[in-house]
């Protein structure tokens, strides 16, 4: 197994994935170090909003993985659900669970699909939208109900 950074994914897998992205258009311009920069600022400000549960997490419109990938790798008590509206991007995230090795706490789902199971549905709240309870989706689960 591959030796891994402070993000908890190989450097090798999550460059390769990230070049794919932005190769596919799926991730802004300028260089990946700033992409990365960036999505690790969703884990502090993640960890800050957590109770020190471990936490459902649903990325919104994760496009290329970011900031989704970066904040399961980081945050290995996370449990993250990438939704994507693209067929073709959540088709590219699903592989992307897979090669950084994430299936077992991370799943990506089109928005026509998504559905994150189990308890506790007031933990779950966007990476996009994380500020004081107002975004929680806890108080409408049916929003990640087919």
């Amino acid at each position: 197994m591959p030796d891994t950074d402070r993000n908890g994914i190989a450097p090798e897998v999550l460059q390769e994935i990230l070049v794919t992205a932005r190769d596919a258009g799926f991730l802004g311009p300028g260089p990946l170090e700033r992409h990365l920069l960036h999505a690790e600022g969703f884990v502090t400000l993640a960890r800050a909003q957590s109770d020190g549960t471990s936490p459902r997490i649903l990325d919104l419109g994760s496009g290329g993985g970011l900031p989704g990938l970066v904040v399961a790798g980081a945050w290995p008590e996370s449990t993250l659900v990438l939704l994507e509206s693209n067929e073709r991007r959540a088709q590219f995230l699903e592989r992307a669970v897979l090669a950084c090795d994430l299936q077992d706490r991370a799943a990506s789902n089109s928005a026509g699909r998504a559905n994150l199971q189990g308890e506790n549905a007031g933990r779950r709240r966007g990476l996009r939208e994380l500020e004081p309870d107002r975004h929680a989706l806890g108080q409408r689960p049916d929003v990640l109900r087919q």
